[in-house]
Parts: structure tokens; C-alpha cells; sequence
């Protein structure tokens, strides 16, 4: 089980094996993981960014290390909340689909608010 208490043991832990050898300054790499966490990075999210395609990369201690200052430079990323249409009041309120002749929800998207429909994502 990994100790909430003490986020580099628990950054430490999410390594395979092989990668924690690679991690040579542990004190330098304790405070940039500790300077990540106060920005706001969670452990996981921490751990994935940092180790994210190391696959033929010849010093991924190195790499990771260099990843951790940038975390503990910036904060996390921030996923814009998901907004639905308001309801037309015609379709389905929860699926948003169109409703069949008997009153139940079609396969069908609603042409005026579905959150698929009308409009183009970027």
C-alpha cells in the first residue's frame, strides 16, 4: 500500500523497478515531486506525465527528471467542464434521443440538443 503521507515515496512506488534505478539525485527529484504536488498534480497524473513514451529513450532517468521540473513549474491540466445544450423539451431529457411513437427513446439523436448534434467540437 502507498503512504498518502509522504508524496515521493508514493511518486517512487508508481515506477516499475527498472526506472526507479534510473533515478540517481533523489533529493533533487523529492522536491521537484513535492513542488508538483503543491501546484496541484496528483500522484497518478504525475507519474503518467513523467513516464509517458520513455520506450528507446537512452537515459530515462534523465527525461523524467526533466519532466518533473516542468510539473513543478506549471500546473496540472485542466479539462474544461462538459456543457450539454439546454433541453429543447421535445426529446428524451436524460439520453437526449428522439422519442418513438410510444413515448420511448429512440436510437436517434435530437437534431436541436443533443450535445453530438449541430455544433463541431474542438
Amino acid at each position: 500500500m502507498t503512504d498518502t503521507g509522504d508524496p515521493v515515496r508514493a511518486f517512487r512506488e508508481t515506477l516499475p523497478l527498472h526506472l526507479r534505478a534510473q533515478l540517481h539525485e533523489t533529493q533533487r527529484i523529492g522536491g521537484l515531486v513535492y513542488a508538483a504536488t503543491q501546484r496541484g498534480w496528483t500522484i497518478p497524473a504525475l507519474s503518467t506525465e513523467a513516464t509517458r513514451n520513455l520506450g528507446g529513450i537512452v537515459n530515462p532517468g534523465g527525461v523524467i527528471t526533466s519532466r518533473l521540473e516542468h510539473c513543478a513549474r506549471h500546473d496540472p491540466p485542466v479539462k474544461p467542464p462538459k456543457t450539454r445544450p439546454e433541453w429543447c423539451g421535445v426529446c428524451d431529457p436524460d439520453t437526449r434521443h428522439v422519442l418513438d411513437v410510444n413515448g420511448y427513446p429512440d436510437a436517434a439523436r435530437c437534431p436541436q440538443c443533443h450535445p453530438l448534434m449541430g455544433k463541431v467540437h474542438a
